[in-house]
């Protein structure tokens, strides 16, 4: 039996039977909820439940904690109702609807020992609206996709850049760095996801990336220079080693666009030649810069256990789940 879903406080309402998740109910009805990885490891996708009842058949989210438990906030990607609900959430209202496309690769080019950059070049003619910091799925030929970020804003040579770190052992990343050439042809769909830039409220932006986490947040920032936005943006990256950070210059020349932007690069395993300034986990650094955030918006992306720590930990430190902004980087193999 279906149930009804009222969505605070906008009162719309859609059906969703108890064996799919209210987001997938919400999509399927042309209602856009702020999601990310689909997966549970984000948050993006947390509400408060105002009332009625709901379970997790597949298991509890891994980024749930204790305190979304008192306050009865759903990850709605994975959350089934149990009954009528009435759940308070703000509806997406910049959507851009996703389309498949074909792309040509037109540059594969080394960032790092494991990390390169592609870029992908649409049809002539052929109009691919996104928010920068959204993602795009390559479909692959057994009907599998693969998700990555869109390092880039929107370009005038209708190109999207990418960030793709070799996944040892990962099917689709083996194809790409091992046997994917320039002019060969895929096909794509885009945008995906609710991470995108919000500066209607003119707050402070704390950006915090993990690994190639820094892509999305890229993009972002090269959105705000291209928009003539003065904002005040602290960017924090976390990487391995010092051989894990690249366009080091392309931050500095951002800096020189951006006056208000701060840089903080954090190393979890610095090597012994690498001087490191900061060590540790990049949302510790945020913690040891500024311990309450509760006068902030915090946009993060990364690997899924950094997402979950530093949901836990920025949480305890003043800043309110709607001010928080995140998608996880699920490996796939």
């Amino acid at each position: 039996m279906p149930y009804k879903i009222t969505l605070l406080p906008s009162n719309k309402s859609f059906s969703c039977p108890a064996e799919q998740s209210i987001l997938q109910a919400a999509l399927e009805n042309d209602l856009t909820l702020p999601f990310g990885c689909q997966s549970g490891s984000c948050g993006a996708c947390v509400a408060k439940v105002s009332s009625g009842s709901f379970s997790y058949p597949e298991g509890e989210p891994e980024a749930l904690t204790e305190s979304d438990k008192k306050a009865n906030n759903a990850f709605l990607c994975q959350a089934h109702p149990a009954s009528d609900m009435e759940i308070e959430i703000a509806l997406e209202e910049d959507t851009i609807q996703p389309r498949i496309v074909p792309v040509k690769v037109i540059e594969k080019s080394q960032l790092t020992h494991d990390i390169i950059k592609l870029v992908l070049k649409l049809p002539v003619g052929e109009e691919f609206p996104f928010h920068a910091g959204q993602y795009i799925d390559f479909l692959l030929k057994d009907g599998k996709k693969r998700s990555f970020s869109l390092a880039c804003p929107p370009q005038k040579d209708n190109t999207l850049e990418l960030h793709i770190r070799h996944v040892e052992g990962g099917m689709f990343t083996d194809l790409v760095f091992n046997e994917l050439d320039v002019d060969e042809i895929m096909r794509i769909e885009g945008p995906l996801g609710s991470f995108y830039l919000r500066t209607e409220n003119n707050r402070p932006i704390i950006m915090m990336g993990g690994g190639t986490g820094f892509a999305p947040l890229k993009g972002m920032i090269e959105q705000a220079i291209n928009d003539g936005l003065d904002l005040d943006i602290h960017l924090f990256w976390g990487v391995r080693a010092k051989r894990d950070l690249y366009m080091l210059d392309l931050i500095k020349q951002w800096q020189q666009k951006l006056p208000k932007l701060k840089f903080n690069y954090i190393l979890s395993e610095p090597e012994a030649s690498d001087n490191a300034e900061e060590t540790g986990f990049v949302h510790e650094s945020v913690i040891r810069h500024y311990n309450d955030l509760s006068a902030f918006d915090l946009y993060m992306c990364g690997p899924p256990v950094m997402i979950d720590a530093s949901r836990k930990a920025v949480l305890e430190h003043g800043l309110l789940q709607e001010n928080m902004f995140s998608d996880s980087f699920d490996f796939q193999k």
